[in-house]
């Protein structure tokens, strides 16, 4: 498929630094019903973001579409979920990364604030120091990662040509050690959220972090992710 090999060895996991949760059929259906979209009245709701929603270290700003239909804002009333939705917000709540399926690279994006809702299929990554948020979020788009993950999820997307992140493979996700490296690559993430630098800086710093200096890997990389 033309996946670029990439040699990471044996490093700490994004399951020892987060917890990473996944919501099914019941906790999607469980939402519609308190979705509406953003005014007066809505202020304090959580706003819901879609896997479709999720670019390389930021949120769209285009709509979303869920349930059928295209939503301007959609926003979710949280306290009206019961049971298994209602967990699911929990879960949610307070800082966390939002990760997107089906996807040609892995897609996420902070919240550092905990005023998002992502829906299903939609993947939570809580990280047990709110610190390290912008940390895992580089982390997440370094191309050896990408190509890791396409190694081991290959055939299970709906495209043949996108990656499908599950709950166990980020666990098991390769992380940088810690160290200048790394931090570099946090801020560049913190700034590409902030619409203030390309992410392909994000990517290339994440390589270095976890000590991958490939430029072909790094244009198959830059090759797939989108540009909207």
């Amino acid at each position: 498929a033309g996946i670029p090999p990439v040699a990471l060895g044996r490093r700490r996991t994004l399951g020892e630094l987060a917890s990473v949760h996944a919501g099914f059929r019941d906790e999607y259906y469980g939402l519609v019903d308190a979705v509406a979209e953003a005014d007066d009245t809505t202020s304090g709701w959580s706003r819901l973001v879609t896997a479709g929603g999720i670019d390389p270290c930021r949120l769209l700003d285009r709509g979303e579409r869920f349930a059928g239909r295209h939503w301007r804002e959609p926003v979710v009333d949280v306290t009206v979920l019961q049971g298994r939705s209602a967990r699911w917000a929990q879960v949610q709540a307070g800082p966390k990364l939002l990760v997107a399926t089906q996807t040609k690279v892995l897609e996420a994006a902070a919240d550092p604030d905990g005023a998002l809702l992502g829906s299903v299929p939609v993947l939570c990554v809580r990280p047990h120091d709110p610190d390290r948020l912008w940390h895992l979020l580089a982390a997440l788009h370094a191309p050896a990662v990408t190509a890791w993950l396409f190694r081991r999820s290959a055939g299970t997307a709906l495209s043949a040509g996108a990656c499908r992140p599950t709950k166990v493979l980020l666990e098991a996700l390769p992380v940088p050690d810690d160290g200048a490296a790394w931090d570099r690559a946090a801020a560049a993430a913190r700034a590409a959220s902030a619409d203030q630098t390309d992410v392909a800086e994000v990517a290339r710093l994440a390589d270095a972090a976890l000590g991958v200096d490939d430029d072909a890997l790094l244009a198959w990389w830059d090759a797939r992710r989108p540009r909207r």
